[in-house]
């Protein structure tokens, strides 16, 4: 019995090491996929604007409607 015993703390603090192995490595790639969508999120404002703009260049170049006759 004893035996089992010991046996079963070995494997405990086994899974115990793995346990806080893994929570660092979630911890990790949280960060990164926080990092990552906030990156994300910027590029999609830019590129809102880079669109509006191209926009607004377009509408600047188009001849006023009934002046091109």
């Amino acid at each position: 019995m004893e035996e089992r015993i010991v046996n079963l703390e070995e494997k405990f603090a086994h899974l115990e090491r793995y346990v806080e192995e893994l929570d660092g490595v979630v911890k990790e790639v949280y960060g990164r996929l926080m990092a990552l969508s906030e990156e994300l999120s910027r590029l999609g404002e830019a590129t809102q604007q880079q669109l509006a703009e191209l926009d607004r260049r377009a509408e600047d170049k188009e001849p006023p409607h009934g002046d091109s006759e």
